[in-house]
């Protein structure tokens, strides 16, 4: 499915451009601040496409889900979108496209939210840039397409992360992180979908993630 052509599309299809033949990963998040006495954690989540697969790719999400609209939390609640969740996750399974989840669990109060993302976002662009050869393996990523957050300001913390990580040899000056939302890009739909079953499976014991377990990385972010 192409991607439209009005300025924000433009902009998200010159990326690609840019990335050339290079894979490109997709990411997305979730947490628990643990206001409540529950157990907190952040997780940041990356799938990684080759470029010869996205088309296609996008193209099988977009039949799933023919709306056009997909938010896996808001899906878990009926049993309609419970079926199409593990639809889903059935098409990702089938294909093995990398699953790399960054996660950690300390949290002091509500306010180091942003320094567990920040921790997150470090330890998993650090690991998508220097790329993995075992399986599930993937080459080095140089683009990383995040969901947009709700604040610019929130996107710039992001965006000072990996300016930082950069200017400590952690990253490739060539390493770009590029915010966009999941109504122009539909493949954010899948970290999404891996972000909210791993999140079921911390807090209800549920078994989304099962058939993802050979695709699955899972690093721990000090």
């Amino acid at each position: 499915m192409p991607i439209p052509s009005d300025p924000a599309r433009r902009l998200l299809k010159s990326k690609y451009e840019a990335a050339k033949h290079q894979p490109v990963a997709y990411v997305d998040e979730t947490y628990r601040d643990g206001q409540f006495g529950e157990t907190p954690f952040y997780v940041l989540t990356a799938v990684v496409l080759a470029p010869e697969v996205r088309y296609a790719t996008r193209a099988a999400l977009m039949s799933i889900v023919p709306d056009g609209y997909w938010h896996t939390t808001d899906a878990l609640m009926t049993e309609s979108g419970r079926k199409t969740t593990r639809e889903l996750v059935g098409f990702m399974a089938e294909y093995k496209d990398p699953c790399i989840l960054s996660v950690r669990h300390e949290l002091q109060d509500f306010t180091s939210l942003e320094s567990m993302r920040a921790s997150c976002l470090r330890t998993l662009m650090s690991a998508l840039s220097q790329g993995r050869s075992t399986d599930p393996g993937w080459d080095p990523v140089r683009l990383v397409i995040m969901e947009a957050r709700r604040h610019q300001k929130d996107q710039a913390r992001d965006q000072h992360t990996a300016r930082q990580a950069r200017s400590e040899g952690i990253l490739p000056r060539t390493f770009e992180l590029f915010h966009t939302s999941p109504t122009l890009e539909q493949l954010l739909w899948l970290p999404d979908l891996v972000c909210a079953a791993y999140r079921r499976r911390l807090t209800h014991g549920e078994d989304y993630l099962d058939p993802l377990e050979s695709q699955m990385v899972i690093l721990e972010s000090p």
